[in-house]
């Protein structure tokens, strides 16, 4: 685009719905320091070490849809280390076989792949909502390969009907899979709320009681199937060589402190204990309740005698959450400390690892967090502590020590300003002192370099360029061990890496905004709206089941034909410039003409 050194730029509404949510046009770029907000501090110990980098907070539910959706590239870059997908011959969606796509996944860094059972039925909730009756006969007496195998006639035949879909997808995967070893069966999601055996927290429901009962049967009967194909009695691809099949749950919609113990206690007394205990941490409030809820389960496992079992927060987060890095840095703090797995809840459709990629296999903001913390691997976590422990969207940060490659490193974001008015503010520019201790000159030398990058978030469908430097420190002093690194015009939708490295002969600068990079970065509620369109203030204390989060908290609306925001960009010189425009369009399609001084005829 070609313009003089100012220019009106206009973007009119052709058809439809164009802009739905706070839009950011060009490149994401530093906000200016706002005057009167006090400085946050995230404290980084370097000398207390929390145990080896655990990564599990990079899973997803359905984040995967085919072989190649996600691309490799994109894939292996996010290192999603557990997803949960549907089994084959699955209907509760078009795609997402865990077979279709277990190689891909295992080959781009994948750890272990979860089947969610119940996802062979059409409709959520499973079967109306209604735990299924003895009504139909399968066709189970046939190889697993031939057609009719899974088909079925109306009519009971004395067996529980869906006992016999726990036949369909345990054969199908063993008989099928090249890596039985790394799969996870999920027989029940959700059912204490709505699922089959809605009770709430009561443990002594009876509709809780055939719970149990179903868990024990659906446990053994997994159990058996496993051994046959581990005893080479039925034939398989890959004969599985551990003891026993891996079996999760209970899969509660959120924590249920009566029915874990209930179900813990009962569990063990029938030798059916889940090998991975599974729960839901999905509101905003569960960013302040996750540790309590985790230490409450710990407890209960004491209580009985049981050895810990491996933790899985099956889905976390709302949709406000998703593609937004200083939203997901929080999640992933708190269940990197404590060492479990967690997967990014299934909102908007599969195969795009919970929107934390952009379009069609393009990197956003969510995509670079998951990135910088995948990088972690290998690492060891070290302790980090502020005043925002355990408070929902506030400043939090991962931080881990590379001792072979003699790279400290610290992962943060989310800091917001708690004083400010809450519907305007959109919590950026916040100044944040990141103080380390514990830095050992014995691996870094008396004095470090430090880089200081800036993921700032573009939407869920806006493409993310390489994360700019925002701070740089170079030759810094570190007898005493400690150094403090202070940036300005923190943006609490954006995330950070801090990167600490021995000193070395060369020049390190910020990438200049101005230089570049974005000449103007203006949200469309701030430019001049006509034509009925509208600004809405969506903030991230609303309803974030419901929508993205939008930037600076604008929502344009009602944006249609005969729709216009304009604004003025000042340019250095004429020339060629780049422009873009990341918006949040909600499923409507549109057209839009864009114009500079009136005319829409530029090369």
């Amino acid at each position: 685009m070609s313009h003089r050194n100012k220019a009106l730029v206009a973007i009119v509404a052709g058809t439809a719905l164009l802009i739905s949510s706070g839009a950011a046009i060009g490149q994401a770029a530093i906000a200016d320091e706002r005057s009167g907000k006090a400085m946050q501090t995230l404290n980084v110990d370097f000398a207390t070490e929390t145990g080896n980098f655990r990564g599990g907070a990079s899973g997803t539910l359905y984040g995967l849809g085919d072989d190649g959706s996600p691309a490799d590239a994109i894939l292996d870059g996010a290192q999603v280390e557990n997803s949960s997908q549907k089994p084959p011959s699955g209907t509760q969606h078009p795609s997402g076989d865990a077979l279709a796509l277990e190689n891909q996944f295992f080959s781009n860094g994948g750890n272990e792949l979860a089947v969610y059972m119940q996802d062979y039925y059409p409709d959520w909730s499973y079967n109306s909502g209604n735990r299924p009756s003895d009504s139909r006969t399968y066709v189970l007496d046939v190889p697993v390969d031939d057609p009719s195998y899974g088909t079925y006639t109306n009519g009971g035949d004395g067996v529980w009907d869906y006992e016999q879909v726990t036949e369909i997808v345990i054969n199908k995967v063993l008989a099928n899979t090249e890596h039985p070893d790394q799969y996870t069966f999920i027989p029940f999601n959700e059912p204490d709320g709505g699922n089959w055996y809605a009770s709430g927290d009561n443990a002594s429901a009876k509709i809780f009681r055939t719970f149990l009962s179903d868990w024990d049967s659906e446990y053994k009967l997994i159990q058996k199937i496993w051994q046959q194909y581990k005893n080479g009695e039925k034939p398989s691809k890959v004969k599985p060589t551990a003891d026993h099949a891996r079996v999760a749950g209970p899969g509660d919609c959120v924590y249920r402190q009566n029915r874990s113990s209930a179900f813990l206690s009962h569990a063990k007394s029938q030798n059916t204990l889940p090998d991975v205990f599974v729960w839901h941490e999905l509101g905003k409030e569960s960013l302040s309740s996750f540790r309590s809820h985790y230490e409450s389960y710990r407890k209960l496992e004491k209580k009985y005698g049981i050895n810990p079992i491996d933790v899985n927060i099956t889905e976390y987060g709302e949709l406000r959450d998703m593609s937004v890095p200083g939203q997901l840095i929080q999640w992933q703090s708190m269940f990197e400390d404590e060492k479990v797995q967690a997967e990014t809840a299934y909102w908007n459709y599969a195969g795009n690892l919970s929107d934390n990629m952009a379009r069609a296999n393009s990197a956003n903001a969510g995509w670079w967090q998951f990135k910088w913390y995948g990088d972690l691997r290998g690492a060891q976590t070290v302790k980090v502590s502020s005043d925002y422990m355990n408070k929902a969207d506030s400043l939090q940060g991962i931080a881990a020590i590379d001792r072979t490659n003699k790279k400290a490193t610290v992962l943060y974001g989310g800091a917001n300003d708690a004083n400010a008015d809450q519907v305007k503010n959109d919590g950026s520019n916040i100044p944040v002192t990141v103080h380390l201790t514990g830095l050992d000159q014995n691996l870094f030398g008396s004095t470090v370099d430090v880089e200081v990058r800036e993921n700032a978030f573009t939407g869920p469908d806006g493409v993310a360029a390489t994360p700019r430097v925002v701070n740089a420190l170079s030759d810094v002093d570190i007898s005493s061990g400690t150094l403090d690194v202070t940036t300005t015009s923190v943006d609490r939708y954006a995330s950070y890496q801090l990167i600490v490295t021995p000193h070395q002969d060369r020049v390190l600068s910020i990438d200049n905004a101005a230089a570049g990079r974005a000449l103007l970065v203006e949200e469309v509620e701030n430019t001049v709206l006509s034509g009925g369109a509208q600004t809405y203030i969506k903030t991230p204390w609303g309803d974030g089941w419901n929508y993205f989060m939008t930037s600076g908290n604008g929502d344009v609306g009602s944006f249609k034909t005969g729709s216009i925001a304009s604004w003025t960009v000042d340019v250095p010189a004429d020339g060629i410039y780049r422009f873009q425009v990341i918006s949040g369009n909600t499923g409507f399609p549109g057209d839009n003409d864009v114009s500079v001084d009136g005319r829409s005829d530029m090369a």
